[in-house]
């Protein structure tokens, strides 16, 4: 009987989810192109970026939930939305290009517990943090909305390897 009640309170898998977190694509509109977009591992100033204009991210933005895996909840767990703010609990700092070179190399991890108050079951997360490189970008260059810098010059669309991470 006791063994029995021991199997149940047991998680039948050993990982529950994959959850990718983060800000959603920024527009940075005055740093050079080598500029990092936070992955939280960051926290005090942004290392010289500031908004420039209304359409600016600010330095630091909320971080949102952008890839999971599997995309459906389990039936004996679903995956608690406001994670994201244990993940990276003073949001996604943007930094500047001062601090790029040490940021980049930068990645921090730790471990936090979440606890069913119904249950009384605990998962257990555990975060990795990292810096990721943001293309500038420049309004109104070329016919359109506007284009990267990199594109605007080399003209050559880069969306590929802005987008190579989610298919790793």
């Amino acid at each position: 009987m006791a063994e029995q009640q021991q199997r149940d309170s047991l998680c039948p898998r050993l990982i529950d989810y994959l959850a990718i977190v983060g800000a959603r694509a920024a527009v940075v509109s005055r740093p050079p192109a080598n500029v990092a977009a936070g992955g939280g591992a960051g926290g005090g100033p942004s290392g010289g970026l500031q908004p420039t204009g209304p359409n600016s991210p600010p330095p630091v933005q909320i971080p949102e939930l952008l890839r999971r895996y599997p995309p459906t909840d389990h039936t004996d767990f679903p995956l608690p939305l406001d994670m994201v703010y244990f993940c990276q609990p003073e949001g996604c700092v943007s930094v500047g290009p001062r601090r790029t070179g040490s940021a980049v190399r930068d990645a921090t991890s730790f471990v936090f517990a979440l606890t069913d108050k119904d249950s009384g079951k605990t998962r257990y997360g555990i975060c990795v943090n990292f810096y990721r490189p943001v293309e500038k970008y420049v309004a109104g260059v070329g016919g359109g909305g506007g284009q990267s810098a990199s594109n605007a010059r080399k003209g050559r669309n880069s969306t590929f390897r802005r987008e190579s991470w989610r298919k790793s």
